[in-house]
């Protein structure tokens, strides 16, 4: 058996009738997946309509665009102040363009995640202020700066603030707020990303601009993990197209420096370009993405893209080396929610390092660096499908030095001198929630056969792209898979390839592991994104896998094995006289899985053992002999044959004649000694110092078939007949019928 890492949750199918497939023309694989998300048939022709919201459909637009238009009109300095993420260095970046496109005195500034923290800064407003700045317009950030919001307005600096972020219990204390979800408005779509938000105000400063700006807001959108569903979905399909269509200069470079070629995808934005520009702004100042995204010329592109990249190489050594600590820390609390600190741990990965703990314990998790100087904890937290982690927070924010997040992850400060009661505080709250210690749930949306998997069917599947959050890409099961090949791949073995028995390619990253339990003679259910792959010209279907299942006990043959490393991960077993389970009744509660690292002595003594056994795996580890099988069981005529022998020599030294009578009565010298041993105990002989004599006394019939020695080398035999001359597969249909007895 091999458990799934996930539990497996189909998606509802009861939209889409059959007939109704037909006239839609849907083939299995698009018709399994619309009805997974409750698609009607209507909703399935809407789907490849465009939706796109009027700008001044968003609350406070005309006076925010009166307002910049004001400011540009009198040539005074206007200050951007963007934010150091994907999201955040594109939105700084189109309303850049727009604005110096419109002869506005802008610049732009991103505040250091270290020095300055997330979102209005009091101390970097004031320098602003004082350099000359007299309008400060904020980009995927502001909607929680009420501290600096208030110290600009003091100064008489208007602050105008977009963000998509979630809207706390009350609003910043200025008159323009752009924001998707303002309480007093009605737009559309209320999923925007901060890009979508900024990108709307540029759209109702400049409509000229729009579609130059539509790559950089497909790379916010996309990297900031919104629902891409409604106007989402189309600025992100729009934005695709025109990335790959006209690509800018400064995504050139960076995906030249990543090594990637070919169109850009949705996948290519989460994968390489999104990390990349994230990767500044995690480990320094953010201000370098901008840089390169303005970027005009390529040899300038070029130079700022190998920053990048090294800075990307950075973080992945850093969250690498923090996530092995969490992660083993997290392993052994058992709490509702996982918070961990750290001295030194660095603040600009933490979010990240939250995800990958969380897809190992499947708890929220907060992880937050300890600042020594500042005498603070600072760090990112994460949730879990069902847990909202925005609002756990909030019933603590009074006691948050800062804070900011939605329901699936959040920023916080915690001051060093309440952090130990803010820690109890948030727990607690999180013991009311009753988090259940369960696996992690992976959604798919239905069952479908390998026959389904074509090239035509999956590429009509993929036409429905981009897939994303709320429209993700889809995950379909096979059942009752047998594999005909299984091996690991990559240069460390890390990865899995499968090939089912009916050709269908099977690519597991990170599953190398598996190789060693899986046999060719399992049942394999599995589930994964359908893809093709293409080499030298030939398409092949292949399956992504995500995960996979074995519902049967399991039994590995490693009997040709010198090798011997149990499975650390689980609870395990080696059986033999030799070891410390004998065969004999045993309880195996919360044993995994068994090592025979010795044979039995018989099948009910095995059997005996294995009453008790509930794990997942048997493994054969034994090296043995079927010495006793090869040279056959004792048959009376040999019986008699070697006894008319010892009458007519009466007495014999074994070990100087042994072989000598062996190959005269045409016997395994073996075989000879084991009816030898049937008459001692008959007492048809006597056995002294080697020497076999007749006994003269004999008297009556005697069953030489129902001696102990007999009975021993009967149950011997059908050892070696069982454990060693069968199959793996012979031996787990014979311990499946002995543990249903």
């Amino acid at each position: 058996m091999i458990e799934s890492k996930y539990k497996w949750s189909v998606k509802s199918h009861h939209k889409i009738a059959q007939d109704e497939a037909k006239q839609l023309k849907l083939n299995p694989l698009q018709h399994q997946y619309l009805s997974a998300l409750e698609f009607t048939s209507e909703d399935v022709k809407q789907l490849f309509e465009r939706i796109e919201y009027d700008p001044d459909d968003m609350y406070g637009m005309k006076e925010i665009v009166d307002r910049i238009q004001t400011a540009i009109d009198e040539q005074v300095p206007i200050m951007i102040y963007g934010d150091y993420d994907a999201d955040g260095v594109t939105s700084t970046t189109i309303l850049y363009k727009t604005l110096t496109h419109l002869g506005a005195l802008v610049e732009y500034v991103i505040p250091n995640r270290f020095e300055h923290g997330y979102g209005p800064n009091v101390t970097l407003f004031q320098e602003l202020i004082d350099s000359g700045v007299e309008l400060i317009i904020t980009v995927d950030n502001g909607i929680a700066g009420f501290e600096a919001i208030d110290y600009a307005m003091s100064q008489g600096i208007d602050v105008i603030v977009t963000d998509h972020h979630e809207v706390q219990d009350k609003l910043p204390n200025t008159p323009f707020i752009l924001h998707q979800d303002h309480p007093e408005g009605d737009y559309g779509d209320k999923h925007l990303a901060g890009v979508g938000v900024t990108f709307k105000l540029c759209c109702a400063l400049c409509p000229t601009m729009k579609e130059s700006l539509l790559p950089y807001v497909a790379i916010g959108t996309i990297s900031d993990l919104v629902p891409l569903k409604h106007e989402n979905r189309t600025l992100v399909k729009e934005g695709l197209n025109a990335l790959n269509q006209s690509m800018p200069v400064a995504i050139k470079a960076l995906l030249n420096k990543a090594q990637y070629q070919g169109d850009v995808t949705e996948t290519t934005v989460v994968f390489i370009i999104g990390p990349r520009l994230n990767a500044v702004g995690r480990l320094d100042d953010a201000t370098l993405a901008v840089e390169l995204l303005l970027c005009e010329d390529m040899s300038s592109a070029i130079a700022i893209a190998e920053e990048v990249e090294r800075f990307n190489v950075d973080r992945k050594n850093i969250v690498q080396s923090i996530a092995e600590d969490a992660i083993q820390r997290a392993k052994v609390i058992d709490r509702p929610i996982i918070i961990l600190s750290e001295e030194g741990w660095h603040e600009g990965v933490l979010g990240i390092v939250a995800s990958r703990v969380v897809e190992s314990v499947n708890k929220p998790v907060i992880l937050l660096n300890y600042d020594s100087e500042k005498k603070h904890y600072k760090g990112s937290g994460r949730s879990i499908e069902g847990i909202n982690l925005f609002e756990l927070m909030m019933n603590v924010r009074p006691q948050l030095k800062s804070f900011g997040g939605h329901s699936m992850a959040c920023g916080v400060t915690i001051e060093a001198s309440n952090y130990d009661e803010v820690v109890q505080l948030i727990e607690d709250r999180a013991k009311q929630l009753e988090i259940q210690d369960v696996k992690p749930e992976l959604t798919y949306h239905g069952e479908v056969e390998t026959h389904h998997l074509t090239n035509k069917n999956i590429d009509e599947l993929n036409a429905f792209a981009p897939f994303g959050i709320g429209f993700e890409k889809p995950k379909f099961a096979l059942r009752h898979m047998s594999m005909n090949s299984i091996k690991a791949i990559g240069t460390d073995q890390k990865h899995l390839k499968l090939q089912t028995t009916d050709g269908l390619d099977i690519i597991a990253f990170n599953l190398g592991h598996y190789v060693k339990w899986l046999t060719p003679q399992d049942d394999v259910d599995l589930i994964g994104e359908v893809d093709i792959n293409e080499w030298n010209n030939i398409k092949k279907p292949q399956l992504m896998l995500k995960d996979l299942k074995v519902d049967h006990l399991q039994v590995i043959d490693e009997r040709s094995q010198a090798n011997f490393e149990p499975d650390k991960e689980r609870h395990v077993a080696l059986v033999g006289d030799s070891y410390d389970v004998k065969y004999e009744p045993t309880n195996l509660d919360g044993i995994e899985v068994l090592y025979l690292m010795e044979l039995p002595q018989s099948m009910d003594q095995f059997k005996s053992l294995i009453d008790s056994f509930r794990g997942h795996r048997i493994v054969l580890k034994y090296h043995a002999q079927a010495d006793i099988y090869y040279r056959g069981l004792p048959t009376k005529e040999e019986c008699k044959s070697l006894f008319i022998t010892l009458k007519q020599i009466k007495q014999v030294n074994i070990v100087e004649h042994g072989v000598s009578m062996s190959e005269h009565l045409s016997m395994n010298p073996f075989k000879v000694k084991d009816i030898l041993n049937m008459f001692f105990e008959v007492n048809f002989v006597t056995i002294e110092q080697d020497v076999v004599t007749l006994n003269s006394n004999i008297e009556g019939k005697t069953d030489l078939f129902n001696t102990t020695v007999y009975e021993s080398l009967r149950s011997q035999y059908d050892i070696e007949r069982h454990f060693i001359l069968s199959s793996s597969q012979e031996i787990k249909l014979m311990i499946e019928n002995l543990m249903r007895k």
